[in-house]
């Protein structure tokens, strides 16, 4: 059980018996906890957010960062000199170090003092306490508030130990109340740097010393003493009626009776593993993979057959089976089904299939995969057979068993109960959440050397079921896939989701039968940023935008009009581009953002990426060009296309990792920015592939297209560069 739910259940019953006690007249004055102690010589090691050092010391801040009594190094601000208190029982603590660290910039604009960093854990939640002295934007003079939560910390990574609480890189998010203190830099919920800190304590030495006064009321424990006096009270009689407990002694006389009706206790016998059935993986593979290839620059397409599914950004694969052992923490679940990833005219064709989840133990597992890619040198295809393609990192154990429910079937949980032998018909699961992937060097060649060694892939999470059997059945060994004998599909919005890929197959299949609409005069609304715009119209940026080819300024944003492309309705994909610049400048021209020629590319009945030409300069004015980034993935209910035109009105928006870094780190990828709206106006019908963006009506991607058509030999070389200067780049 979690330590700090743990410490709440036992203040509930603490609290529960208290009253007991009162209403019968025996409460008396609370005991110390047996774990309350005292703090000192913690230290917290936090950077506040690297991203704002860098601002502060930057050439648009012109800032500086002073420190008394704290030390910096590694990125960290070191506070040290901690003291205060802990309750072990309770899970909770209140410390407090000494020192200060102050940052200043604008020339005197920016005034922001942390001092006094502390931990505070109390009622099931965890956050750094410290004293703020903040000015706000355009303000005269610097506020001081004493004792902000400015940052709520992860409480699960907070452990309770026996002489120290302690926190390693532990994930802490801005509060409302850190938000304000920090002047409006950032909003609430924004993610901050990570906190290492160690709060050493000493138990508190309990009194032995009994208290002097005496208690009124009598108590009702018996006294050890015998009474110098008789009772007048005979004592109870023995009765001649049996009890109706059993004897601990056993009969001499056997049973001539059988036992006729079997019972529905499970067997004794201990299994020889566990049954893993009902998985469910969820995983993204790596989402600027998935956005490069569904992007104008590869026009590519994906594909899933076999029982995977795909929501246009993450992967799911079901009926996973397989065995676990859960007093060792190992497993292996296989998934049924592939997916294909094709892109720039089938030069890009990779295939990953036969997924397999592992567990190591309680820290470490891999995903083990099939892949099957087509090299960018030799263009020859080649196989890679149940390699690892991905390590995992777990933070907990991932197989749990309930012993006490055995024969209970599915579906009946009860708290998790360790079981080292279990019985045949325990049930149980085996649950991963949002544990971290990285490439590994096997993966990394399998994978067409898209991406290098160690490169952080998406989360991955499973849940299953588990049943102790007799006779757990194994997954079969992984067989070497046949090599795709079908072209890469052109990149249409409406390909079939069981791809030809057998060996054999004597004609391709018929080519689907799909129907687009031509877009005209299309409009996208949406103001980008709202903290940016009011940052560049700010005293501090002291900036301006502007605005051409029709992209118009409307309130809360901008408009882009005249948009044209088309639309596959059956599929809800298609592209839609918008013509037009809209241009940032600030801080005298150190400051130079600019995106233009944006597009709309929907990607399903919900989703959407919008990609941009960005130009933008860094913090040391150093310009950099990104074409057709894709700057920002789009979410939102499903629209109709009632009236002729679909229209979405609203929808999320979320920065991508392209983005930020076409937006000059102001923002880090993960981002929300803000609600996009279009009006897209459905016409008449044009080419199917119109609506994948591959025909020159849809704007993004024409001289790539084109290339492709006319580059003859140079075809493969021009790709291979081309594919790995966007790898590098992402």
């Amino acid at each position: 059980m979690n330590r700090p739910v743990l410490t709440r259940s036992r203040a509930a019953v603490a609290a529960l018996l208290a009253i007991v006690l009162t209403a019968f007249g025996l409460a008396t004055a609370p005991p110390a906890s047996a774990e309350a102690g005292t703090v000192s010589e913690g230290s917290i090691s936090w950077g506040v957010r690297a991203s704002f050092a860098s601002y502060v010391r930057g050439p648009i801040a012109h800032g500086e960062i002073e420190t008394s009594g704290v030390t910096e190094s590694d990125g960290a601000f070191h506070f040290a000199g901690g003291s205060g208190t802990v309750d072990s029982d309770f899970g909770s603590t209140d410390v407090a170090t000494a020192g200060s660290v102050r940052f200043t910039g604008h020339d005197g604009q920016l005034d922001l003092t942390i001092a006094n960093l502390g931990v505070r854990i109390t009622e099931g939640q965890a956050f750094l306490i410290a004293d703020m002295t903040s000015k706000a934007l355009g303000a005269s003079e610097a506020v001081y508030t004493p004792d902000v939560a400015i940052a709520e910390i992860d409480l699960d990574a907070v452990t309770f130990g026996e002489e120290s609480v302690t926190a390693s890189g532990a994930a802490t998010t801005l509060t409302a109340e850190g938000a304000e203190a920090f002047a409006g830099f950032y909003p609430a919920g924004d993610s901050m740097d990570p906190v290492t800190f160690v709060l050493p304590f000493v138990l508190d030495e309990p009194t032995d010393e009994p208290t002097d006064e005496p208690t009124d009321e009598p108590t009702d424990e018996p006294t050890d003493e015998p009474t110098d006096e008789p009772t007048d009270e005979p004592t109870d009689e023995p009765t001649d009626e049996p009890t109706d407990e059993p004897t601990d002694e056993p009969t001499d006389e056997p049973t001539d009776e059988p036992t006729d009706e079997p019972t529905d206790e499970p067997t004794d016998e201990p299994t020889d593993g566990l049954q893993v059935d009902e998985g469910v993986l969820t995983w993204g593979v790596k989402e600027s993979f998935i956005s490069y290839i569904q992007g104008p620059i590869a026009h590519g397409s994906i594909e899933t057959s076999g029982g995977v599914t795909f929501d246009g950004s993450v992967f799911e694969w079901s009926e996973g089976a397989g065995v676990a052992d859960e007093e060792d923490q190992t497993a292996l679940v296989a998934f049924p089904g592939e997916i294909r990833f094709t892109g720039h005219g089938g030069l890009l064709d990779l295939t990953i299939s036969d997924v397999r989840v592992r567990v190591d133990g309680t820290d470490a597992g891999a995903i083990v995969a099939t892949i099957v890619s087509k090299s960018l040198q030799s263009g020859q295809y080649e196989t890679f057979t149940g390699v690892d393609l991905a390590e995992l990192t777990l933070d907990s154990p991932a197989i749990s068993l309930d012993a006490l429910n055995a024969g209970a079937g599915p579906g009946a949980r009860s708290p998790i109960v360790v079981v080292l032998k279990a019985p045949v018909g325990s049930t149980g699961a085996l649950t991963i959440s949002g544990a971290a992937a990285v490439l590994t060097e096997e993966g990394a060649q399998a994978f067409a050397g898209f991406y290098e060694p160690g490169t952080a892939l998406d989360a991955v999470s499973v849940t299953a079921q588990v049943e102790a059997v007799a006779d757990p059945a194994e997954p079969t060994e992984p067989t070497t896939p046949t090599v795709p004998t079908t072209p890469a599909p052109t990149p249409t919005d409406n390909t079939d989701d069981d791809p030809q890929s057998s060996a054999g197959a004597e004609e391709p299949a018929a080519a689907p039968v799909c129907t687009a609409n031509a877009v005209s005069a299309a409009t996208l609304t949406w103001g980008l940023k709202s903290s940016f715009r009011s940052y560049i119209a700010g005293g501090i940026a002291n900036g301006s935008w502007d605005t051409s080819g029709g992209v118009s300024d409307v309130s809360g944003g901008w408009q882009w009009s005249a948009g044209s492309g088309s639309i596959n309705l059956d599929s809800s994909t298609g592209t839609i581009s918008y013509g037009g610049t809209l241009h940032f400048t600030g801080h005298d021209g150190v400051l130079d953002l600019t995106l233009s020629n944006v597009v709309l590319r929907l990607t399903g009945p919900t989703s959407a990426t919008l990609y941009a030409d960005v130009t933008s300069n860094d913090m040391e004015g150093n310009e950099s060009s990104y074409p057709g980034t894709a700057f920002a993935t789009v979410s939102f209910p499903a629209p109709s296309a009632d009236g002729g035109s679909l229209d979405v009105t609203g929808a999320s928006v979320t920065l991508t990792s392209a983005g930020a870094a076409g937006f000059a780190g102001f923002y880090e990828a993960g981002t929300a920015l803000d609600p996009i709206s279009f009006h897209l106006p459905i016409g008449s019908d044009v080419e199917c592939s119109a609506a994948a963006g591959t025909l020159a009506e849809t704007g993004a991607g024409t001289e790539i297209a084109g290339a492709l058509a006319a580059a003859g030999a140079m075809v493969l070389l021009g790709s291979v560069l081309l594919v790995r200067r966007r790898a590098a780049q992402r």
